[in-house]
């Protein structure tokens, strides 16, 4: 039997169902066929049979894991929700509160501004001041002395007596 009879073997009888009028019309298997290709050929095909159902299984759990999440997905809609709302509470809040900052901020500049005016004109007045105390004295200026100032009393406020009747006796 050479390389090829098989091939010739399935030619054959395929015609050969031809010639007989076609009684069925099949394919049918010749005894030159060797064992060993119906073995290899059921070999691959329990191979690829077993590849597919493996490939099945797989999708079939990478299936089951996104239907899981997607349902871990959907209880989790309201609460992002509910926070987006929130953010978007505090993003307004914040705008208004710089709004209303903004005014206070152009107020304190000029408050700032007119303190350093006074804190200049106050430095001024104690150079003023050491100047005056140091006048044409050689020794170094000290700090002048503080004393103790009486407090002026307003004028006496004349008062008119009222006489005051004393209680009937009894």
């Amino acid at each position: 039997m050479s390389k090829h009879d098989w091939l010739d073997a399935i030619e054959d009888s395929d015609s050969g169902d031809k010639e007989q009028g076609g009684k069925n019309g099949h394919w049918s298997v010749d005894k030159r066929i060797p064992l060993a290709m119906i073995f290899t050929l059921a070999t691959f095909l329990a191979g690829w049979s077993g590849t597919f159902i493996w490939w099945m299984s797989a999708t079939s759990q990478r299936l089951d894991v996104m239907e899981k999440a997607i349902a871990l997905l959907s209880n989790m809609a309201a609460p992002v929700t509910q926070l987006a709302s929130r953010v978007d509470n505090l993003e307004r809040v914040a705008n208004d509160t710089t709004k209303a900052i903004q005014p206070l901020d152009s107020r304190m500049t000029k408050v700032e501004t007119t303190l350093g005016f006074i804190q200049g004109g106050v430095e001024r007045i104690e150079r003023s001041i050491t100047q005056a105390v140091t006048f044409g004295s050689s020794s170094p200026p000290q700090a002048p002395r503080v004393t103790a100032v009486q407090p002026r009393l307003p004028p006496p406020v004349h008062t008119i007596p009222i006489p005051v009747s004393a209680p009937p006796h009894q």
